[in-house]
């Protein structure tokens, strides 16, 4: 083959060689950019599910505190029982202190209710 052949096939290959390395790059800015995609699919997906786990332990929380609450509310039930029954069966004759001793465990139920209510 003749010099300006050659010259000529070099020429042609050039824009060839140059549009090849210019895919190869857009090739790797695309699997690039398909990599931050799923990044930030999983990232999306993690975010929309936290505010479920979240609610879920909040209800988990929520339900704990009601057992706790249920069981001072037994554990003072048993409580009160147990000293009016003492203040009964003890020393405590006088009537009249019987009843400031039960108004006082009425109020204090009360006051437990409203908390409750407030609540």
């Amino acid at each position: 083959m003749s010099q300006k052949y050659l010259i000529r096939i070099a020429e042609l290959g050039r824009p060839l060689s140059e549009q090849g390395e210019a895919l190869r790059q857009k090739d790797q800015k695309l699997s690039q950019v398909e990599e931050t995609e799923a990044f930030l699919r999983s990232v999306l997906t993690h975010a929309e599910e936290k505010p479920e786990e979240d609610a879920r332990e909040v209800e988990h929380l929520w339900a704990q505190i009601e057992k706790l609450r249920l069981e001072v509310e037994r554990v003072e039930t048993q409580l009160n029982t147990a000293n009016i029954c003492h203040c009964i069966t003890s020393e405590c004759y006088s009537l009249s202190l019987f009843r400031e001793y039960i108004s006082a465990v009425f109020r204090g139920i009360q006051r437990y209710l409203r908390r409750g209510n407030e609540q």
